[in-house]
């Protein structure tokens, strides 16, 4: 289950400013559009929308942990900028598993002490969360992970200490670039709470791999479905046009699912 957002251009609305991005050079108008996937099937399990002042993709991520009714156990596949303690705890907490690629200063907190950031490894091992910072807990960083109070909801004053188990790669992964044809090899660094006798790092990297599959549903309901040049200015409308445009996405990978190749 990939998870991702993707920004929706709008036509310009004053009545409605909320929507109004500043952007770096010029201000433009736009939608944030969040989902969860189904990576194999290629279907929108669930998504919502948010106005542009109103983006918060770490919480629709949560919002689609506890609205998940499907059969199975799902896998949550999040880019670095999805990984929080609180996403994690609770994809633990509701019974589903994770996959989440980090930035390197997180994934420097998880290792064993000293070990270095370009070095390939994969181990199993576990932190206490705590949001209080005591000379005790600072001496001894492989056992106590700090998090700010309140960035966890399940450490409560009842229960101040929370057991984090986890599994961290550090994996060296070859791509192509795309207009030179040329061989870029690139550390990368992921978090999963997936056992390694069901996934090998292989199946870890090809399960990271199945990611982009989201990449490509974004790229399909924008342009061929359309969904760049909504013709509603309004934030009500907007939102049905949207709506329209995913039940159309789903019912078209329903079909072709169901078609027998020639």
């Amino acid at each position: 289950m990939g998870v991702d957002g993707s920004a929706v251009p709008i036509l310009p609305n004053p009545n409605e400013p909320q929507n109004l991005v500043p952007g770096h050079k010029r201000a433009y108008w736009a939608f944030h559009f969040n989902a969860a996937f189904d990576l194999i099937n290629r279907y929108y399990l669930v998504f919502q929308t948010q106005s542009a002042c109103d983006k918060n993709e770490n919480q629709a991520a949560l919002d689609f942990v506890h609205r998940y009714d499907h059969s199975g156990i799902p896998i949550g596949i999040g880019e670095r900028l999805y990984f929080s303690y609180e996403l994690a705890t609770q994809i633990h907490q509701a019974g589903h598993k994770f996959l989440f690629r980090m930035k390197p200063r997180n994934c420097e907190a998880l290792l064993p002490p000293g070990h270095p950031l370009n070095q390939e490894i994969d181990i199993v091992s576990s932190r206490k969360l705590i949001h209080s910072q005591k000379a005790f807990t600072k001496s001894r960083p492989d056992e106590y992970k700090y998090v700010p109070k309140g960035s966890v909801s399940l450490i409560t004053p009842d229960h101040p200490e929370l057991e984090f188990s986890y599994r961290i790669i550090i994996v060296e992964i070859e791509s192509q670039n795309e207009e030179t044809g040329e061989v870029v090899k690139t550390i990368e660094y992921l978090l999963t709470n997936l056992s390694e006798d069901e996934f090998s790092t292989e199946d870890i990297k090809e399960l990271y791999h199945l990611r982009w599959g989201i990449e490509v549903s974004f790229r399909d309901l924008k342009t061929v479905l359309n969904t760049e040049q909504v013709h509603s200015r309004s934030q009500n409308l907007i939102e049905q046009e949207i709506d329209a445009a995913v039940m159309v996405f789903n019912l078209i990978s329903a079909i072709a699912k169901c078609a027998s190749p020639r």
